[in-house]
């Protein structure tokens, strides 16, 4: 999966991010897939086309009506993927895509054909990307802010009303090393590796509290111990890296860091809703 060249080449900037709460699912107006569909909106406003592989092996209407509308793509394929590719153009076909991702309300049958009948999507210009997403992997929901300019700025301005949701940064908000250790901030963990070793993952929504000591270059964390699941499901969680049980802990950071990680966990906090404290 990925992007064929010359789309290949360009990075993603951002990424789409949606915390998992128990009373929302992706129906709901702001679970996953309805938050993916206002970006996918946006996008296409900015977009001459968007690019989806639609499974061929199943019948649900909407799917179908996709594939017998568009043009399939064969020699000019933007996704590397081996399921069937169809181009719809913009902003000639939007509507048509606009109403085959929609979500009724408790229609389940629609909302599993929206998140698995879809392998792969990608709206892109004549020479960049703007989004690319692989729906039932909620990890790839990728954004190249640089292809189009307010693009991430209407993205921000979209979003701001659904508590949960962020456009953030690709990759780690902040990392460092510390006795023999690599750590990495991401939107939704603290995570760790010493020298080879897998990551052990930390949830932010197990942080309730934050307390900077520059003086002493550390930040102290306090967690709350993981719950959910038997002791043996826990304990395979920690095995394979999913999460570790972790006790308050003591952080040394370098000075000119402890600003970068704390400012990335505000903005955070604010922008998803976390609730853990900052004492300053």
């Amino acid at each position: 999966m990925g992007l064929a060249e010359p789309f290949g080449t360009q990075e993603p900037t951002h990424q789409l991010v949606v915390r998992e709460r128990d009373a929302i699912d992706d129906a709901d107006p702001a679970g996953c897939l309805a938050v993916e569909n206002r970006v996918i909106n946006v996008a296409m406003r900015h977009g001459t086309a968007i690019h989806l592989c639609i499974d061929d092996t199943l019948n649900a209407d909407r799917l179908a009506h996709l594939r017998e509308t568009l043009s399939g793509v064969e020699d000019a394929r933007v996704l590397e993927n081996a399921t069937p590719e169809y181009r719809a153009e913009l902003p000639a076909d939007a509507d048509i895509v606009t109403t085959a991702l929609s979500l009724p309300e408790s229609d389940t049958a629609v909302w599993l054909d929206r998140l698995f009948g879809l392998a792969e999507l990608a709206v892109v210009t004549d020479d960049s990307w703007l989004y690319r997403s692989v729906p039932h992997e909620t990890h790839i929901r990728e954004i190249n802010a640089e292809a189009v300019e307010a693009y991430l700025r209407t993205l921000h301005r979209e979003l701001s009303d659904i508590p949960g949701t962020a456009i953030v940064p690709h990759g780690p908000l902040a990392s460092w090393n510390t006795d023999g250790c690599r750590y990495e901030l991401t939107w939704d963990a603290l995570r760790e590796r010493r020298d080879e070793d897998q990551w052990r993952t930390i949830s932010l929504e197990r942080l309730r509290r934050v307390k900077p000591e520059p003086e002493r270059s550390e930040i102290v964390f306090q967690w709350e111990p993981p719950t959910g699941g038997s002791r043996v499901v826990r304990g395979l969680r920690r095995a394979f890296g999913r999460e570790v049980d972790i006790s308050p802990m003591r952080l040394t950071i370098a000075t000119a860091e402890v600003a970068t990680v704390l400012d990335a966990l505000e903005d955070l906090n604010v922008r998803l809703g976390y609730g853990y404290e900052i004492i300053e």
